[in-house]
């Protein structure tokens, strides 16, 4: 990959790490009605930053041990923010 692509993904990556991280944050201090919302869209920077993350791997961007580690770490996360999601949703349905 010519060195654009490298530094336009890995930049891209490196924010989409922050995103994920400032959202979460917000998330937490966040207002029961805000949570919600906050966490959708944190979900869904964290299946971009993987979708990226395989890019830059494919394009041997990055090396097949730390595109390991990587997406165990994001499919970790993933699995957090889903249940944290659906803490929410259940608390929300009417009983």
């Amino acid at each position: 990959m010519a060195k654009l692509h490298r530094a336009t993904v890995g930049e891209r990556i490196g924010v989409l790490f922050l995103d994920i991280i400032e959202s979460a944050y917000h998330a937490y201090y966040a207002s029961v009605q805000e949570k919600l919302p906050i966490i959708v869209t944190t979900l869904k920077k964290t299946e971009t930053l993987k979708l990226l993350v395989t890019v830059a791997w494919e394009g041997k961007l990055i090396q097949t041990g730390h595109f390991s580690q990587l997406t165990d770490a994001l499919q970790e996360i993933s699995k957090m923010l889903s249940g944290w999601k659906r803490g929410i949703e259940a608390k929300r349905k009417p009983e």
